[in-house]
């Protein structure tokens, strides 16, 4: 892929060029390098800016790419929002930031973050691997898609988020419970068993929180969250052996 720099407004100020800083608002910042546009063997279209971040994003160690998933988001939201009608010309479905750290000494530090485009919102991919379905159907039949992987708001929480629709009815905050217990039984440990391959010592809770995307503008979401103990490196849900066996075999991703 050739790259070519596009001229894109941004919400911050200004045209975004070459060598420009993106700041993240919390001191830390980008640089951008450049933007392109990838055609893939499915058709889809992906603009892409890489960067280059002025700052170390793993001072304590190694971090998966979807720990960067929210400050990517609001960086693609800003691209999109802004220039809707350079991205419309552009007939782009999704977009990829690209983060690259290089230290004085030993290899670049490359996080990157994928985004599928829907309107002004930018849905985040985490690459998870294999055995994480991004989308899934829980046992209960409500279908939700895996949105981030991120540190909680305590000390070892694991903060997984989870989006789906809703109907705005008096059920929302039943379902949005049934789905958290079932993601508990069903999702959290197949996440959990892909950070012990990569060498992540287990949390002691699992948040997970429900993002109910709603018609409306931009960001019109109802937020639940639900924490769960780990134990043993198991989601605990409390609700028994032969539940939780139940739901397992009832889950067919």
């Amino acid at each position: 892929m050739r790259l070519a720099l596009l001229l894109l407004a941004l919400v911050w100020g200004g045209p975004l060029h070459a060598q420009e800083a993106i700041p993240l608002g919390d001191g830390r910042v980008l640089t951008a390098l450049g933007t392109g546009v990838e055609e893939g063997a499915n058709g889809l279209r992906t603009l892409v800016l890489e960067t280059r971040a002025e700052f170390d994003p793993e001072p304590y160690g190694p971090v998966p790419s979807s720990a960067f998933g929210r400050i990517h988001q609001a960086i693609c939201e800003n691209v999109v929002r802004g220039n809707p009608g350079a991205v419309a010309a552009m007939d782009v479905q999704r977009f990829r930031l690209i983060q690259t750290f290089r230290p004085e000494e030993g290899a670049p530090v490359v996080h990157r973050s994928l985004f599928d485009l829907d309107g002004g919102d930018c849905l985040h991919v985490p690459a998870l691997g294999p055995g994480v379905p991004a989308v899934v159907t829980l046992p209960g039949g409500r279908v939700v898609a895996l949105r981030h992987l991120e540190a909680g708001d305590t000390p070892d929480e694991l903060e997984m988020t989870l989006e789906t629709a809703t109907e705005g009815d008096a059920r929302f905050s039943l379902s949005n419970q049934n789905i958290a217990f079932e993601a508990c039984a069903v999702l959290a440990p197949r996440v959990l068993a892909r950070r012990a391959e990569g060498g992540a010592p287990p949390p002691r809770a699992i948040r997970v929180s429900i993002e109910n995307r709603r018609p409306g503008p931009p960001d019109a979401r109802a937020i639940e969250s639900y924490r769960f103990a780990v134990v043993d490196g198991a989601c605990v849900t409390g609700l028994g052996p032969a539940i939780e066996a139940e739901l397992r075999e009832a889950f067919a991703p």
